[in-house]
């Protein structure tokens, strides 16, 4: 076929180049210079200004009409599946059911049509987080958040219900949570009309919510969305998905979701209302479900009602104790007080001999019984407002022979801590520590504060055995020393420990009642992460490629992505972290589908890349490109850069929008800092 010729100057060099032959959102490399560029970026009246995702069957483009000048996000099919009549037929029908969707918890659809070969979708580009992204293990959402979400994501699937619409695919990956805190639910790819079948023969959905009914290919209706919401719920309150076992086949899979752990075990202090409505969303049979969204919307309203009622129930009783009981301390204080005075009175002579005398007592007692305590009082309430200057001058103030030895322990632990937390350096820690055991010596502590002081004298000994850390069962005294223990294990070269540990002291001081440890400390202990990146990110590195040449391609995607977590965003190493978390989740994927055919012992450890690929040429009838693509991405799981991208079969078609090679496109200009390495 005769093409016109289309110029394209490069803006490097000025070298003109003919790219009538090349495909939509090419990359074009100039012979002149090298350069890249993509080219064809303009579809219909939308300009092209990057890549945004890329799924099983689409691909997503963030783009920007040059009519209405507003950004938009283009969804087309991939290269695969573009020239599939019924595919197109699909993603036609699914724009049609979008379409008719306006809600404000729905991403909404702007247009769509045909343009250079391509049907496409235009639809609203929402500023914001992948609520995959906003919840991790060590963060899951707080009951009363999580259940706003769901709120909300119920209130858009229920537009779309009424619009005849299912998802298919409900998911957090499938929900974009804006600037403004707003849920908007995305990606209706494998939606269907309520009255349709499902004609594919590939499961689509991702295990760990999809419906049983959907793996049992069982008629499907809103209560299918519902139980993948129910899910959903879980992972945003457990920041997990796990299920019983490891199911690799779709009836191991089955007996799992039958299998199934009641919410309550999952987190034994959830509320009884909560973890009844999860079991109820995800329950194995869709009876058992609720049977329309408006009876899901109602019980999510009273949960969330019954929660915020129970907060307010244990709050209360709980001043009141603390009140009751500063009124009996001082009580008691005023009482033991008048007694003295009462006695000074009966043995000495003159009234005004007894008056100086009974003041100088009282004073000696209440600065035996009190010394100190304003000063700590002062030195917290600082650090509740984040003062770190005025809470170190009234810490320096507790060191003192007049100080009362708890006082001075107490005092001299927080200032150690906090001399850490915010990098003061070894030499000023070291020195607090020192007084803290200094005061820990002495013998004259009040009997008063002996509960508080046995506590306080096991810190010493947890910092050299950490299972010591059981005898404390005070949030302060354990969040202090967790946060000195970071600063041991990271000098005894122990990066993952450290920051297991670092987590380990947010979370007990998020559990204590004073806003100095749950606000206050609990902010700072993200000062130390810094502390530890350096030399985690160089452990965790070998063990997530360590993983990667065993083929535990799964264990690896979770080393990467809590290496990239722990770096800053100007790290210059992140991009790569996230750039092989991505790798490793298409590995995942390629992993399980050829051991469906090869067998689980198909992948051997250490196996090199040229070996599996002749091994596989030889024993299978899988296709050459998948074949050379499989090449391509085991040479990617080694960190093996050069030979990973010169075994690409797309390396020399640059018009080529084949999923694999849209990839590999992006990873390539994302790892180019460090192919030379």
């Amino acid at each position: 076929m005769n093409h016109k010729p289309e110029i394209w100057r490069c803006p490097q060099c000025g070298t003109e180049l003919d790219i009538s032959a090349l495909g939509f959102y090419a990359e074009v490399n100039c012979p002149g210079c090298g350069h890249a560029d993509h080219v064809h970026t303009l579809l219909a009246n939308f300009r092209i200004e990057g890549l945004l995702g890329i799924g099983g069957m689409s691909v997503v483009l963030r783009g920007r009409d040059v009519v209405l000048n507003r950004p938009v996000a283009i969804k087309v099919l991939n290269e695969t599946y573009r020239n599939q009549p019924e595919r197109i037929a699909r993603f036609e029908n699914e724009c049609s059911m979008m379409a008719k969707v306006h809600h404000e918890n729905v991403v909404s659809v702007y247009s769509a049509g045909w343009a250079r070969g391509q049907f496409y979708i235009a639809m609203e580009l929402v500023n914001g987080k992948n609520l995959e992204s906003v919840v991790t293990p060590r963060e899951p959402l707080k009951p009363l958040r999580a259940l706003e979400i769901t709120t909300q994501i119920v209130k858009g699937l229920e537009a779309a219900h009424n619009a005849g619409l299912l998802h298919r695919d409900m998911k957090p990956g499938n929900v974009i949570i804006t600037t403004q805190g707003q849920a908007k639910v995305l990606d209706f790819g494998l939606a269907q009309g309520r009255s349709e079948g499902d004609s594919e023969e590939i499961i689509w959905a991702t295990p760990y919510y999809v419906p049983p009914e959907t793996l049992q290919r069982s008629a499907e209706d809103a209560r299918t969305d519902i139980y993948a919401l129910g899910m959903t719920l879980r992972y945003l309150l457990t920041g997990e998905e796990k299920l019983p076992g490891s199911p690799s086949s779709v009836s191991a899979l089955l007996e799992a979701k039958y299998q199934l752990a009641p919410f309550a075990h999952v987190m034994p202090r959830a509320e009884e209302c909560l973890c009844d409505l999860v079991d109820r969303m995800t329950a194995f049979n869709p009876e058992d479900r609720h049977d329309n969204y408006a009876d899901l919307l109602q019980e999510l309203k009273e949960v969330q009602e019954t929660i915020k009622n129970v907060h307010a129930e244990n709050v209360s009783p709980r001043l009141r104790r603390r009140r009751y009981r500063n009124r009996l301390v001082w009580g008691v204080s005023a009482l033991l007080l008048g007694g003295l005075s009462f006695f000074l009175c009966r043995s000495l002579g003159t009234p005004s001999a007894q008056r100086a005398l009974v003041k100088e007592q009282t004073i000696n007692a209440k600065t035996f019984v009190f010394a100190g305590e304003p000063e700590l009082h002062s030195a917290t309430n600082a650090i509740a407002k984040g003062k770190w200057k005025t809470a170190e001058q009234s810490l320096n103030r507790l060191y003192g022979k007049e100080t009362e030895p708890t006082i001075a322990a107490w005092g001299a632990l927080h200032f150690a801590c906090l001399s850490y937390l915010k990098g003061n350096g070894s030499d000023d820690v070291d020195k607090h520590l020192t007084a803290f055991n200094a005061a820990l010596a002495r013998d004259d502590a009040n009997p008063a504060g002996k509960e508080i002081m046995d506590q306080l004298r096991v810190v010493p000994s947890a910092l050299q055995n950490p299972s010591e850390m059981s005898k404390i069962s005070d949030h302060r005294i354990l969040g202090l020393t967790y946060c000195l223990l970071v600063r041991t294990l990271l000098s005894d070269g122990n990066p993952s420990e450290a920051r297991r540990t670092i987590q380990k002291a947010r979370d007990s001081f998020l559990r204590c009642r004073e806003a100095a440890y749950k606000e206050s400390f609990a902010e700072l202990t993200k000062n130390i992460e810094a502390a530890y990146a350096h030399a985690f990110v160089n452990s965790g590195r070998d063990e997530a490629v360590c993983h990667m040449l065993n083929h535990e391609y799964d264990k690896a995607e979770l080393c990467w992505k809590a290496l990239s977590e722990s770096c800053s965003t100007d790290d210059s190493r992140r991009e790569e972290m996230l750039v092989m978390a991505e790798v490793c989740a298409v590995a995942v994927e390629m992993q399980s589908a050829l051991e469906r055919k090869l067998g689980k012992d198909c992948f051997l450890p250490g196996e090199e890349p040229d070996a599996f690929f002749k091994k596989c040429k030889e024993s299978t009838n899988i296709p050459t490109e998948r074949l050379a693509e499989l090449h391509s991405l085991l040479y990617l799981v080694r960190c093996d850069y050069k030979n990973a991208f010169d075994k690409n079969p797309y390396r020399n078609v640059e018009k080529s929008n084949e999923p694999f090679a849209v990839m590999m496109r992006d990873w390539k200009t994302r790892l180019a800092p460090y192919m030379n390495e």
